[in-house]
């Protein structure tokens, strides 16, 4: 797998900011490229593969590299392994869609894998055919669902088929539901719903959405109020705002 190339927008260690390992530390692979345009997106640049890709090189500071994209796989699995794999509570494999890039995704995953680490896939649960290729080299899998308006419209048989893979595997799984002024009643029960069909138990994380000044533009009464709604179907519903912009890290 020499030869294989991948787009890269960055590669960093940070918390995690958003779902259930909200402040874990991981080392972020953002890959580029998007099959989406949510109007909330927080990271917009990542739809684009930019000409050079940012690595860090210290955990503990704010030094960057560039590197030209695409990287061959030798030369990322040295960038990330000068990050310390095992002081990590696992590699957090984002973007953008990552599973636009399932080979990158596979090769990465198994490398991380044989030195120790979990690895932990971002993804709005959108591509369920380019899941299967990957989902063995996968501990965990955080999966959006994407309500409109905030998309043109949801996705429900992808995001189904997708929870449906995940469910077949021995991976922990959790979704997370963006809140926005413009989310009716309706579009959270069915979300909540569609969880439930595959599993009850698996959690929810119900996340508001925040202006450029990481302001939330949803009220505690309405968080509250979906919460209590979805809770007539699953188990375990969670408010968590995204905490890394709480804290003011990337």
């Amino acid at each position: 797998m020499a030869n294989l190339n991948t787009n890269v927008c960055e590669v960093f260690s940070s918390i995690q900011g958003e779902g259930i390992f909200a402040g874990a530390r991981q080392v972020f692979l953002r890959l580029a490229g998007c099959n989406l345009n949510c109007e909330y997106c927080d990271t917009p640049a990542s739809h684009q593969v930019p000409e050079r890709g940012k690595y860090q090189i210290t955990p503990t500071r704010q030094d960057f590299e560039d590197i030209k994209n695409p990287v061959d796989i030798d030369t990322l699995r040295v960038a990330l392994g000068r990050l310390f794999p095992g002081r990590h509570h696992s590699l957090s494999i984002t973007g953008g869609e990552p599973l636009l890039q399932p080979e990158s995704v596979k090769e990465i995953s198994k490398y991380w894998q044989e030195n120790g680490g979990k690895v932990l896939l971002e993804t709005n649960g959108t591509l369920p055919d380019a899941l299967e290729t990957v989902i063995d080299t996968i501990d965990i899998v955080s999966m959006d669902i994407k309500l409109a308006p905030a998309v043109r419209e949801t996705p429900w048989q992808s995001h189904e088929e997708f929870l449906k893979i995940c469910s077949s595997h021995r991976c922990v799984v959790y979704v997370k539901v963006v809140i926005t002024p413009e989310t009716d009643n309706e579009a959270v029960q069915k979300a909540a719903q569609l969880v439930a069909g595959i599993n009850r138990a698996i959690p929810l994380v119900l996340q508001p959405v925040t202006n450029q000044n990481n302001e939330t533009l949803v009220s505690v009464e309405t968080l509250f109020k979906r919460q209590w709604e979805m809770s007539r179907y699953l188990s375990d519903v969670r408010i968590l705002p995204q905490l890394h912009k709480v804290l003011g890290v990337i």
